[in-house]
């Protein structure tokens, strides 16, 4: 019919029976580790009565001492109490209760006694029984915020007792990026072109004011390759190069020539251009990267057109699977 749970402990549901309106539940642990206790009801009592709950202990002077805590019943089902022991027993705390059963000395007990509702009701619990009580969410918000307040506060130093650390420097989480964009055929290369936080917006521009305006003048049959970045990935750049370019673009949503997937060994701006200034710092990218180009001849971009269609031929020969390329 009750249960009982001391704060983190397992929950106790076998009472000794004393009588046929009374039972003992007998606590396997410390004081110290008695600080808070929950009594709940398991099934209904009968009407007008209500159970008594009482905490024991014989700790002090060897006689078992019994404090009233208060009651539950069918209207309140559950309650907690908090367990704190005074620091002297006196009158107001019972020796005769529950004194004609054989409890074992030395342990602490909470006992249940079933009375009518009205005798409960008279009953006054120890003061130190009822748990801290917030009236209201207000005022538990408002302590909860003072409480996290003062915590946070103490990690905190006033603005003048602040001192600069000596050789103190800082340095940035990530390093220094930008975004560089070439074309590259067997005649020329095209750019390369330098953009921080290059977005689709950006590179739309660059392909409708670098490229386009060089294709049309130098190209009648054009078939333009992209990686698939995601800027190049944007609904406006794959709208215009449907329009600008229909069924002679490669790249990721291409309606005709879907690019593939990480492939950088059949991208000539991967395997050949950008290989050669891997190492180049960002203070000296730019310069590097127009110095190489400028340097690189119309033979060697024919070889690399060559050296890309074999590349393409080992993919279709290993029928599009994984290839391992170290020379071709």
């Amino acid at each position: 019919m009750f249960g009982c749970v001391i704060t983190g402990k397992p929950v106790l549901t076998e009472a000794q029976q004393l009588s046929n309106t009374e039972c003992v539940f007998t606590l396997p642990y410390e004081i110290k580790e008695v600080t808070h206790a929950v009594v709940f009801l398991t099934s209904p009592l009968a009407p007008n009565v209500g159970a008594a709950i009482h905490f024991g202990s014989s700790l002090f002077d060897g006689e078992l001492r019994w404090m009233y805590l208060g009651f539950i019943c069918n209207e309140k089902p559950s309650a907690i109490f908090k367990i704190v022991l005074p620091k002297e027993f006196d009158d107001s705390h019972s020796k005769s209760m529950f004194s004609n059963h054989n409890l074992m000395a030395g342990k602490l007990h909470i006992a249940i006694a079933l009375e009518s509702a009205e005798s409960v009701l008279a009953k006054t619990p120890v003061s130190s029984a009822v748990p801290s009580n917030v009236e209201n969410f207000t005022e538990f918000t408002t302590k909860m915020l003072n409480n996290l307040f003062n915590y946070l506060s103490s990690f905190a130093i006033q603005q003048d007792q602040m001192v600069l650390q000596p050789n103190f420097s800082e340095s940035p989480l990530h390093s220094e990026r930008t975004t560089v964009w070439a074309a590259i055929d067997s005649k020329e290369i095209i750019g390369p072109f330098f953009r921080e936080d290059l977005n689709k917006d950006k590179y739309l521009y660059i392909l409708q004011r670098q490229l386009y305006p060089i294709a049309q003048n130098q190209y009648h049959n054009l078939i333009f390759m992209m990686d698939g970045a995601p800027p190049q990935w944007g609904r406006n750049v794959r709208k215009w190069l449907d329009s600008n370019f229909k069924g002679k673009w490669i790249g990721r949503g291409s309606l005709g020539m879907t690019w593939t997937a990480r492939s950088p060994d059949i991208s000539p701006c991967d395997f050949f251009l950008m290989y050669k200034v891997r190492s180049a710092s960002i203070d000296h990218l730019e310069e590097k990267l127009h110095q190489t180009i400028t340097n690189i001849l119309k033979e060697m971009l024919v070889r690399v057109m060559k050296n890309y269609v074999k590349r393409l031929q080992r993919l279709i020969d290993a029928s599009e699977d994984h290839i391992e390329i170290t020379k071709v």
